[in-house]
């Protein structure tokens, strides 16, 4: 009696189960039913634990039913975006650039080809001089303003502040749906866009600049050198450069290092970025050519120039071509005559024309990082960004913008530019357009971190004022190097003749 009325209630209870609008299958319920009731018969003290097996059947059975909808809320996806760019109506994308002419010839003739019915009207950021304008952040503003401006083509800087200020538009809502391959980004284009935005995507660069020390290794094997490794030192760097012969008098002399600029000013100048130290104080009112860190610099650089490992003959490619010998034969490195070279990733390039066109650079050679600053190894100090290009959150066109970014951080497009050898920087956009010489560590370039402090960091020394002091500490190492002053009178000299050079630009600039 209490077994059938245990069945019935099981029965209702069934029935009952919220399980889907359909309910279970008949077929199902009968078999759990008949197996209740043969269960019961051998367990009827445990009712209980066949109440949760039923259940537990039950909530199968839903997870059954409902699959489809379960995974797609699980994996949160979203359609591709499957809906086609108009390419018949005709419309105008309003772009700000550094120069029109440039523009159209590296991208816009490219888009314009792609999509006929568009006009691209941009506006100039160089005769407009918008570089010099004392509030960069306003003048940018407000032209954005003004031209109702659908892409812009922004310094880093600019481009932090105007996505806290939310004046961008989110590239993410399109990168998500049209599943935007961000991985052919080199290591760390996509890590630097994402801290100065705040944590958001709003525009991508399709230029980048970093460098890395080339070395001959048949003159580090020939002289017993040890090899350079990556992550090194400044004070590593040129220990090495110091071991080779350097005798000017001697058919066999070797430069140990040629830097990027050859010259002492723009060599202490990158190791101090390095360093993080500034040669001038934040206020911009006194010179810290005295400082310890400074002498330090000086010294080396001194010895260098004194014993000979140090390159320094500034000899001028005004006028010359890569199609000229003249051009390759101007740097020491490519006629075997030098250890190492900091340069950036063209001279890779420059090494392979020079062999094969001129038989010139014909020696093993190969790459390793910059020197980097031992308290933050993983750092590089060179990397620089062109511009960034971004979309205005007022645009009335941003897939069409988006559209345009695209095209400029395109496979066909990089190539064509790094071909076309549009200045010294290189594709941040597609790893794969680089060309990569058999067994040369190509990494080096990109194995450091770009460091947001050093992009943002102090700006450059007044223009006028660098070429003075330019002229000051050359001429007074000069001096040393031939030995008619000593280290401490040349230090001497660059502190007072810097210090009169900087007072001279503070109070021109205040009168102006």
């Amino acid at each position: 009696m209490n077994r059938a009325r245990g069945t019935r209630n099981w029965e209702k209870e069934l029935r009952s189960f919220p399980l889907h609008p359909n309910g279970i299958p008949g077929s199902l319920r009968r078999k759990v039913e008949a197996r209740i009731a043969m269960e019961e018969q051998s367990h009827g003290r445990r009712p209980r634990l066949w109440f949760a097996a039923l259940a537990a059947i039950a909530v199968f059975a839903l997870l059954f039913v409902q699959r489809e909808p379960l995974l797609r809320w699980l994996k949160q996806e979203e359609p591709v975006l499957t809906e086609t760019i108009d390419t018949t109506t005709e419309r105008t994308l309003k772009l700000l650039t550094f120069h029109r002419d440039t523009f159209m010839r590296q991208y816009g003739n490219a888009f314009l080809i792609k999509y006929p019915n568009m006009q691209i009207a941009a506006v100039e950021t160089m005769s407009l001089g918008l570089s010099q304008q004392s509030d960069l952040k306003k003048a940018y503003y407000d032209l954005m303003e003004k031209e109702q401006l659908d892409v812009l083509y922004v310094p880093l800087s600019i481009y932090k502040e105007m996505a806290a200020d939310g004046k961008l538009y989110p590239l993410e809502t399109f990168i998500q749906k049209e599943r935007y391959d961000l991985a052919a980004f080199r290591p760390g284009v996509i890590d630097l866009l994402r801290e100065a935005g705040g944590g958001k995507l709003y525009g991508l660069y399709p230029t980048m600049y970093s460098q890395a020390i080339y070395y001959n290794k048949d003159l580090f094997d020939r002289y017993g050198v040890p090899l350079p490794t990556d992550h090194m030192s400044w004070d590593d760097v040129l220990r090495l450069a110091a071991r080779f012969p350097a005798d000017a008098r001697s058919d066999q002399r070797v430069y140990g290092f040629v830097p990027t600029f050859n010259d002492a000013y723009n060599l202490a100048q990158q190791i101090a970025l390095t360093k993080r130290i500034q040669l001038v104080d934040a206020e911009g009112k006194t010179l810290l050519a005295n400082a310890p860190a400074f002498r330090d610099i000086w010294a080396t650089i001194g010895d260098g120039l004194s014993r000979g490992w140090l390159n320094q003959t500034q000899q001028s490619l005004a006028g010359l071509s890569s199609n000229n010998i003249e051009w390759y034969k101007r740097n020491e490195f490519f006629l075997g005559n030098a250890a190492m070279l900091l340069a950036n990733e063209m001279t890779v390039r420059d090494l392979q024309e020079a062999k094969k066109r001129f038989n010139l650079a014909n020696f093993t050679w190969d790459l390793v990082t910059e020197p980097v600053d031992p308290q933050h190894p993983e750092d590089g100090s060179s990397y620089r960004v062109d511009g960034v290009y971004v979309v205005s959150a007022k645009s009335s066109n941003p897939r069409d913008a988006w559209e345009l970014i695209k095209l400029i951080h395109s496979e066909p497009i990089a190539r064509k530019n790094t071909a076309a050898a549009f200045g010294s920087s290189t594709p941040s956009s597609l790893q794969r357009v680089q060309t990569k010489p058999e067994d040369v560590r190509m990494e080096a370039f990109t194995a450091l971190k770009p460091k947001m402090s050093a992009l943002l960091g102090p700006s450059t020394l007044p223009a006028a004022f660098a070429q003075e002091l330019n002229g000051i500490v050359n001429g007074e190492l000069k001096r040393f190097a031939q030995g008619t002053q000593s280290m401490n009178a040349t230090i001497d000299a660059i502190q007072s003749k810097g210090q009169e050079a900087l007072d001279r630009s503070n109070w021109q600039n205040k009168n102006q």
